[in-house]
């Protein structure tokens, strides 16, 4: 496990760390209210997807990461709302994010729809300093106090909390898709007591297409782009819809020798008429694979499947098994 302490440590060593990329979401052209807040009530109706993902699945400490939302169209006032929530673990760090969303969508056409998006929210991240252990620290049997041997490095649980915003904009039509979003705006810093974590501002671009090949099949090609300016990952997918009721396809994550890092495989069912079934597992490409590999992702969708409130209704209903 020393990759994982190798993290923790270097994420402390200095007076200012740095964060991750956003986290991985194999499934995200099923969530794409997961990052853009533009998105919501996109769908013509409240909408539930939780997903859980573990990354690395050889290693104890290993990424593990939780998510659920909520998003539903409000027609007076020509919108959307939603609420989002995230954990994600990473060795002896744990981050939470919770999130509200707003967005004002616009009518270009009868079949064309505009949307502005933004969102604000806290992230909270804690390190259990309590498990680091240093080469040239003392650790005697409690209820002996922890040494370090660092004053960087926390003895204990430390956190901290900083509030975060958000912005996305998205332009829907009834066969195609394509959002752009920001996430941690402001890229502020959290304060512990020892050291400051930077976030980073991260741009996230995803774009969609629907292809009906025939009454039974259509392709689902979808591409999304996460960059923090300095580093650049890509994930380009291709589901097939079958009979209206079943999914399949592939997806690469990276776009160059350099940036590969996994290939998935992704499986889904529509059970019925309101739920949306999906496991994805990803075998590693990259350098990482040696010491690490495998990705396991489920997803459930719910979708009412009525309009919420009363008002007029959008010119499209997005329906997740055509984008």
């Amino acid at each position: 496990m020393r990759w994982i302490w190798t993290i923790a440590l270097l994420a402390v060593f200095s007076l200012s760390a740095k964060s991750q990329q956003a986290i991985q979401h194999t499934w995200y052209m099923w969530d794409p209210f997961g990052w853009n807040p533009a998105w919501a009530g996109m769908d013509g109706s409240l909408v539930f997807t939780g997903m859980l993902r573990k990354q690395w699945v050889q290693h104890p400490g290993s990424p593990l990461t939780r998510s659920f939302n909520a998003h539903m169209p409000v027609y007076i006032a020509s919108g959307g709302a939603g609420l989002r929530f995230k954990s994600h673990e990473l060795g002896l760090w744990q981050v939470n994010e919770l999130a509200a969303a707003w967005n004002y969508q616009l009518e270009l056409s009868r079949t064309t729809i505009l949307s502005f998006g933004l969102e604000a929210g806290m992230v909270q991240r804690q390190l259990d300093g309590a498990r680091i252990r240093t080469p040239q620290g003392i650790y005697l049997p409690e209820p002996a106090p922890i040494d370090h041997q660092d004053d960087l490095l926390p003895e204990g649980v430390t956190r901290a909390s900083v509030p975060t915003f958000g912005a996305g904009l998205y332009l829907l039509t009834q066969k195609f898709g394509a959002g752009i979003a920001v996430q941690q705006l402001t890229s502020p810093a959290l304060a512990f007591d020892q050291f400051a974590f930077q976030l980073d501002r991260t741009l996230i671009f995803s774009a969609g297409y629907s292809w009906e090949v025939s009454r039974s099949v259509v392709l689902l090609p979808s591409v999304l782009v996460k960059s923090d300016v300095v580093q650049t990952q890509t994930d380009i997918s291709l589901l097939a819809q079958f009979n209206d009721n079943i999914f399949g396809g592939l997806s690469v994550r990276g776009y160059s020798p350099s940036t590969l890092d996994a290939a998935s495989v992704l499986l889904g069912v529509r059970p019925g008429t309101q739920w949306w079934l999906g496991y994805s597992y990803d075998m590693g490409l990259g350098p990482l694979q040696r010491a690490a590999n495998g990705a396991h992702e489920l997803i459930v969708r719910y979708n009412l499947g009525k309009p919420i409130g009363k008002g007029k209704l959008p010119p499209v209903i997005y329906n997740p098994r055509d984008l």
